[in-house]
């Protein structure tokens, strides 16, 4: 990685990933952690879009699965941290909940085949709770 993309990262976290972790909180109602593969993004591209084609994505998946209490209780007994890889191969492409963490990989930047929507995150996340 270069300069442009370090600068990239370091603003995203600098901007953006207290205000995920808070919003995670507020829909979820626990804290959740956030680990992002910053190695295995190859372009700034996919870092600059990560939080639309990721995060925004994810939490509307969230509000989906904690609407009650009962989706709550249930992503709390199984979920404390989001785990996000950038990869470029289509079927490397993969949503998975499991020890703990719910593992989002997927071309961030690429087109829309690359990437997961917010509905079949939500309905990987409810198959496995």
């Amino acid at each position: 990685m270069g300069l442009a993309e370090n600068r990239a990262i370091k603003s995203f976290e600098d901007n953006n990933l207290e205000y995920i972790r808070d919003e995670l909180k507020s829909i979820c109602g626990f804290d959740v952690a956030v680990e992002i593969h910053w190695e295995s993004f190859d372009s700034i591209d996919a870092i600059q879009t990560v939080y639309s084609t990721c995060f925004q994505r994810t939490q509307n998946a969230l509000r989906g699965v904690c609407y009650d209490e009962l989706g709550k209780q249930a992503l709390e007994a199984k979920l404390t941290k989001i785990v996000v890889d950038n990869v470029s191969e289509e079927g490397a492409k993969r949503i998975a909940l499991g020890d703990g963490a719910l593992t989002l990989a997927a071309d961030w930047a690429g087109s829309s085949v690359g990437y997961f929507t917010d509905k079949e995150i939500q309905a990987a996340l409810e198959a496995e709770l």
